[in-house]
């Protein structure tokens, strides 16, 4: 037997609809740097060309006032470093908006958090797009 959806369903559901299409207006921006980043012909991203997500996540917080930050998170051996690699920033008073986090990036100061195990990473790479939240940090990488 099938229900009717109400028009305050609708609404409800365009409304969510609506504030996630925001945040994946800047997911896209996020690719974008992402993308470029990698030095032609090469499979690992170029940390200087990683430069420009402060700038998408400056402008996702100063856009979205319900976000509590953003970053990239590479899987492992994407970038040319030896160690995890994450830019975060998380909202912050000050004229940027935003504060960089610096969580533990090697393989012994992180491996309380390895992040490969996360739901949400699992989903981006299968390429299921995910926006995840509210997020409780059990790690204690985020401001207490």
């Amino acid at each position: 037997m099938s229900e009717k959806v109400t028009g305050a369903e609708k609404v409800a559901v365009a409304s969510v609809e609506g504030l996630l299409d925001a945040v994946y207006v800047h997911v896209d921006s996020l690719r974008s740097v992402v993308t470029a980043s990698a030095p032609a012909g090469e499979a690992r991203l170029s940390v200087d060309g990683l430069s420009g997500v402060e700038d998408v996540v400056t402008d996702l917080v100063a856009d979205i006032p319900w976000t509590g930050g953003g970053g990239f998170v590479a899987a492992l051996d994407t970038v040319g470093t030896e160690h995890r690699f994450w830019e975060w920033w998380s909202r912050a008073p000050g004229p940027s908006g935003v504060e960089r986090l610096h969580p533990p990036r090697t393989a012994a100061a992180g491996a309380d958090y390895a992040y490969e195990s996360m739901q949400w990473f699992r989903d981006g790479q299968a390429g299921r797009p995910c926006v995840f939240g509210p997020f409780v940090d059990f790690a204690g990488v985020n401001q207490p």
